[in-house]
């Protein structure tokens, strides 16, 4: 028995080892979060006010030129071939000041030659740390340096040459702010200390300084660990707010630091504000009898640095949002005269940019918060104060990854309904001192203000108005449409013209990027109410990036390690497609920023933010995801999703219903609701118009807001109710006779009713629409198959309507409608594919017609396929997706598919009477480039996978070659898991999963003769 209690006395050594190490490793970690050496400026923040001149506010060119073209005739030579304008625009990822002027200018007309119309500038740096110093790397770190500043200024030369635009990163790295921030100016947090006491007794004690928390603890050590600082944690900082006592009902505080649904339970009658018996901070209190909870809250600053890509030597405090004085301060610090950038405002310099509200606090505080919260909310908010208290509850990284958490403190609905007034006051705050004021900074200068203004408890739909390009993304809950559509419907209510959108980015999906993946997502995107697409993004390249410590397969790369994008650069697989992608992009965003938006249905958003760890896997492309895909481990599916997440769901399915029935819908908030008209049958909520409103789950509104709502119903408005039905108020002050007020409105209203829709009518179980409403009185409808099998549309066009054509965005062809005898009209939509409608009621709607018939079928057999020397023949079909192939499943290709085939003997005399000769291919994986005859005659990106050939064809034997580009996903997960030299293991792919590639067959040509009109 020796053995065994050697081996126990060993393990337990080893046991007691590591439990030193950790807590050791908590302590250095602690130490290090609280010694963080974070210097103030030696120029106060507030001093750089004014420092840039403003002017009389103008309007700016890039919104001039948006709205000419919202209200000029649609013009069918522009849509064939757009202005460069109307293309994409990237996000272009700057290593710090580590470029030169050349390859800058070089990289602006590469876009440009591949119609990307502008750039977005964030200057990025990948773990630059003090040890680099001496090496090159440093050179990242030199943002806002004068030579960064000559960088942009020969970008801005070129982009003006070149007729694109260019928006900057506000500062490096989000959120905004950087070393011109001291500790003071940076953001505020609300934290508290706690101790049971029991009564009748008397109590004395020091108030203790709050703990850190364990999301300030995540954050630091994470950036103690990748060595870019993150947090710090100020304690003696701490200015007392308030102590509050609460009788506790029910107290299950866990003793574990990691349990966050521990809770006690408080009577919210027994609520008091005990701060009077506070004295040099001792606390000297009566306990009644009972246990009690004494709560002393205090706020302190929120130690927030800047961590995402920042490109300075000095680390930099995040500015405080909720202080205007300093934001306007941190504002005229970024664009001050040194920097040069204001000869460039406002052309080619569109814009300056704000990514969405990644805050890392326990609970926003501004300053002066309790006379704004009284003010605004009507009442004290102190005795409540503790109801806020919850772990990670304004902490981006706790949302991020979908940690459960509960309130440390249970008021029952009087603290819910709290809770709702506190929520309204910060998003109010937000939008006034954040969005408002950089709008208004904006405006002086000729500059545009580009937000994503989502992230926290804002009111979504009011902030997008506050912005001039509100943006959305397809990263942030998983890129739903409920989401897209929340950003687009606000700018559509506040009349914007551009509604952007961070594209193409999805966790854990990078290399996985396929031309068709680009049109699906970005007509996911356009039928969300998006009309400008900014790719996520573009890296610089840098030369002997290898040599310099960069991955060798793409060179600098800002995304190695978190894998949230493809670099849509010349290292991209598909970048000789890149023109043709960017061309259909570009004609699809020429006519969806035609007229104005079109609506059925009118949907009452569900309150303030929106579930950031949302996703529905019943919605198209959740998270990125096609039919067919393998789940990845970084897929953010709830598996206990909260009340946000399930209303939001149940509310997709309700719409769902309604676009299956060929009725279209946007979001309203109540603030829009409040002033809406009922005129001609359509009701008007600012720049929105439809012919009907719908509650679905709704269970609180304001009761003003109701009153309106029976008033807008009695004018003729359809009003549908379902689901939960609103029966109570919104907030504490008044509540019962706010209750009551709502309940009388919706007691008395119908429940369900059928809506209806004068425009087009059809009915599709998965077709998506959007549809915009031109001056003319014509319109513009787009539709989109997000399934990846082709599908008929039907539809009957309304009687007005006295011509009609179909508009291939991805074609550029336009198609006369012919309808049959009842209006209706029949178009097939391949699988991924789109189609947009142009219907007139005044214009002569001038083309030339394109319409053929097939009249026979050339069947493509006995294929061969090499790649990286593997010959495979195959006596009859394509043989198939490379997974299923042991010598191609881990291959990166190119393959090269060859075959021969015999003509017609007659192919000139068939070529001269009109004949197409086309390819069609099944299915593929990738892209494929098509040469006939040793000509390369077109490439075949999305379904129906078909290339023509008639030019290259001659008479008898021919010979057909494709060449098939597939992601480059399995060839680097191979490299990774065989640990093959040269190759950067996990940083680059973190997943394993493996995804199709290759030709699936049958393959044929077809020949179609013209149709007589």
């Amino acid at each position: 028995m020796k053995w065994f209690w050697r081996t126990l006395q060993a393990l337990l050594a080893l046991f007691v080892l590591l439990l030193l190490v950790a807590t050791g490793g908590f302590f250095y970690s602690v130490h290090y979060i609280k010694t963080l050496p974070v210097e103030d400026p030696e120029t106060p923040l507030t001093s750089w006010i004014n420092s840039t001149e403003p002017v009389s506010p103008v309007a700016a060119p890039w919104e001039i030129a948006a709205r000419q073209h919202q209200y000029a005739p649609l013009d069918i030579a522009q849509f064939i071939r757009p202005p460069l304008r109307f293309g994409p625009w990237t996000r272009w990822w700057w290593p710090g000041n580590l470029v030169t002027t050349d390859e800058l200018q070089r990289e602006m007309r590469l876009f440009a030659g591949v119609g990307i119309a502008g750039v977005e500038i964030q200057p990025f740096a990948i773990s630059v740390s003090e040890t680099d110093r001496d090496s090159v790397r440093w050179q990242q770190a030199g943002w806002d340096s004068p030579e960064f500043y000559e960088h942009l200024a020969s970008v801005m030369m070129e982009a003006r040459e070149l007729g694109m635009g260019v928006d900057l990163n506000n500062g490096s790295g989000w959120p905004t702010g950087g070393p011109q921030v001291a500790l003071e100016d940076g953001l505020r947090q609300l934290l508290h200390s706690e101790r049971i006491v029991h009564g009748p007794s008397r109590v004395e004690f020091e108030l203790s300084a709050p703990a850190m928390p364990a999301a300030t603890f995540g954050a630091g050590a994470l950036g103690m660990l990748g060595d870019i600082p993150m947090q710090t944690f100020v304690p003696d900082a701490r200015k007392l707010v308030a102590v509050v006592a609460g009788r506790v009902t029910n107290n299950e505080r866990s003793w574990q630091p990691w349990d966050f649904l521990d809770q006690v339970t408080l009577a919210p009658e027994s609520l008091r504000v005990i701060t009077d018996a506070v004295s040099d901070n001792r606390l000297v209190w009566d306990v009644p009898p009972g246990e009690w909870a004494i709560t002393t809250l205090w706020q302190l600053p929120g130690g927030e640095l800047i961590a995402g890509g920042y490109a300075h030597p000095k680390p930099g405090y995040v500015v405080d949002h909720l202080d205007a004085r300093r934001m306007r301060a941190n504002q005229d610090y970024l664009f001050r005269e040194a920097t040069g950038l204001s000869p460039y405002f406002g052309n080619p310099l569109r814009a300056f940019f704000n990514d969405s509200l990644e805050f890392r606090q326990e609970r926003h505080w501004a300053r002066g918060q309790l006379d704004e919260f009284e003010n605004r909310a009507g009442y004290d908010p102190r005795p409540w104060l503790a109801a806020l208290l919850e772990p990670g509850k304004d902490q981006m990284l706790f949302h991020a990854v979908n940690i459960r958490t509960a309130p440390e403190y249970a008021l029952g609905d009087q603290g819910t309904r709290f809770l709702e007034d506190w929520d309204k006051v910060i998003s109010d705050l937000f939008r006034e001192r954040y969005f408002q004021t950089l709008k208004d900074w904006g405006a002086q200068r000729g500059l545009a203000h580009r937000l994503q203004a989502y992230g926290g408890p804002s009111d979504i739909i009011r902030a997008a108005g506050e912005s001039d390009i509100p943006e959305t993304e397809q990263l942030y809950a998983g890129g739903s449409e409920m989401f897209m559509k929340a950003v687009s419907s606000g700018a559509h209510i506040a009349k914007k013209p551009l509604v952007s959108a961070e594209s193409f980015i999805f966790l854990g999906r990078a290399f996985m990027t396929t031309p068709v993946k680009i049109k699906a997502l970005a007509d996911k995107a356009f039928s969300a109410g998006v009309n400008q697409l900014i790719y996520h993004g573009t890296a610089y390249r840098i030369e002997g990036s290898a040599a310099r410590g960069y991955p060798v397969v793409d060179g600098w790369y800002p995304w190695q390690l978190g894998l949230l994008s493809t670099d849509y650069s010349e290292n991209w697989s598909y970048w000789e497609h890149a023109e043709q992608i960017n061309r259909y992009i570009a004609r699809c965003q020429y006519l969806l920023r035609k007229g104005e938006p079109d609506t059925d249905v009118l949907v009452l958003y569900p309150g303030l933010g929106f579930p950031q760890g949302y996703s529905n896997p019943a919605e198209p492309f959740d998270q990125g995801r096609f039919e067919g895909e393998e789940a990845l481990t970084t897929d953010t599916a709830d598996p206990a999703p909260g009340r946000g997440t399930k209303r939001m769901r149940s509310i997709w399915r309700e719409t769902r219903s309604l676009e299956q029935q060929g009725l279209s819908w946007e979001w309203v908030n109540e603030h829009a609701l409040s002033t809406a008209t009922f005129d001609n049958g359509e009701i008007h909520a600012g720049g929105l118009r439809a012919g009907n409103l719908m509650l679905h789950d709704i269970d609180a509104v304001s009761p003003s807001v109701a009153e309106h709502i029976a008033t807008l119903k009695k004018a003729g408005l359809p009003v549908r109710i379902s689901g939960i039905a609103p029966h109570r108020q919104h907030g504490l002050l008044n509540s019962d006779e706010g209750d009551a007020r709502v309940q009388h409105v919706f007691n008395d209203l119908p429940a369900n009713i059928s809506f209806i829709s004068e425009r087009t009518l059809f009915q599709h179980p998965q077709i998506k629409s959007v549809r915009r409403r031109l001056t003319d009185g014509g319109l513009i409808q787009f539709f989109s198959n997000p399934t990846a099998q082709a599908t008929t549309l039907t539809l009957q066009l309304g009687p007005q309507y006295s011509q009609a054509v179909w508009l291939d965005a991805w074609e550029a062809k336009v198609t006369p409608i012919k309808t049959d005898n009842n209006g209706e009209v029949s178009i097939e939509i391949p699988a991924y594919g789109s189609i947009f409608l142009w219907m007139d009621t005044t214009q002569s709607i001038d083309f030339e017609p394109h319409s053929f018939e097939a009249v026979q079928t050339i069947p493509l057999e006995n294929w061969s396929l090499q790649v990286a020397g593997a010959d495979i023949q195959t006596a009859g079909a394509l043989p198939g997706d490379w997974l299923l192939i042991p010598e191609l499943r881990n291959s990166g290709g190119p393959g090269i598919y060859s075959t021969t085939f015999t003509a017609p003997a007659d192919i000139e005399a068939r070529r001269e009477q009109g004949h197409d000769f086309e390819l069609k291919l099944n299915q593929l994986f990738g892209a494929a480039t098509v040469s006939l005859n040793g000509t390369q005659v077109g490439a075949a990106l999305v379904p129906p996978y078909s290339v023509n050939l008639t030019a290259a064809l001659k008479a008898g034997h021919n010979r057909l070659e494709v060449k098939l580009t597939p992601p480059r996903k399995n060839r680097l997960v191979s490299a990774i898991e065989n640990s093959e030299p040269g190759w950067n293991a996990p940083d680059i792919v973190g997943t394993s999963a493996r995804v199709s590639a290759g030709l699936v067959g049958p393959a044929q040509i077809i020949e179609s003769a013209p149709t007589a009109h």
